[in-house]
């Protein structure tokens, strides 16, 4: 079994593609090893062993930071193969760079890191014209992402993205009481109040 017979896979609207039934004793070694191509041959999903490896330990270390996000709903979505691939690259390129696997580490993390950033941003330029929460949350983290990594200009300017996507979707005070449930009130309160640090964060930059 080669890489590209169990790791390389699309999830698109329109392409679905199957989950391969794969050896999970094999999975780390064989599937880890198509990351040193992955500047090169970039897609629009995470590959599914460093979605499991990055994913959980997102949620260990942000998850408290970025608490918009649902551990429960994003880990549900990934492995139904709905999650959004803006969302997915974005939570790996900001996992990945604290990663302690030696076949990551080997290759650099911040070279993968930098491929999934890449990708993101690629995705999220074809469809940052197109209001959802996904993308919108896409975008906050890719946001944050530039922050920490002091790309002052980025940051900046997908923090612009993030205030005109949610003025768009109409989000604010006011309409986040009408939304029907408790649970989707909670997860409004806080994109909201991120997206608030946000743009305080971004008019202090200078």
């Amino acid at each position: 079994m080669t890489p590209s017979d169990i790791i390389l896979w699309q999830l698109t609207p329109n392409n679905p593609c199957p989950i391969p039934t794969i050896d999970n004793r094999r999975l780390n070694s064989t599937a880890l090893a198509s990351v040193t191509s992955l500047t090169q041959k970039i897609r629009n999903i995470p590959t599914r062993v460093l979605c499991r490896i990055s994913f959980i330990p997102f949620f260990e270390h942000f998850g408290a930071e970025y608490n918009f996000l649902s551990s429960e709903d994003v880990l549900g979505e990934l492995w139904d193969q709905r999650l959004s691939p803006a969302l997915a690259n974005c939570i790996a390129a900001i996992a990945s760079r604290y990663s302690n696997i030696p076949e990551l580490s080997v290759r650099g993390l911040h070279n993968v890191a930098e491929a999934y950033t890449e990708n993101a941003k690629n995705i999220l330029n074809s469809i940052a014209h197109i209001p959802t929460f996904d993308t919108l949350h896409a975008l906050m983290l890719l946001s944050w992402s530039e922050y920490k990594i002091n790309r002052i200009a980025g940051f900046r300017a997908y923090c612009q993205l993030v205030m005109r996507m949610a003025m768009d979707l109409g989000l604010s005070d006011q309409n986040i009481q009408l939304c029907p449930s408790e649970r989707e009130r909670t997860r409004m309160r806080a994109t909201w109040a991120n997206i608030v640090q946000l743009h305080l964060r971004s008019s202090s930059c200078r």
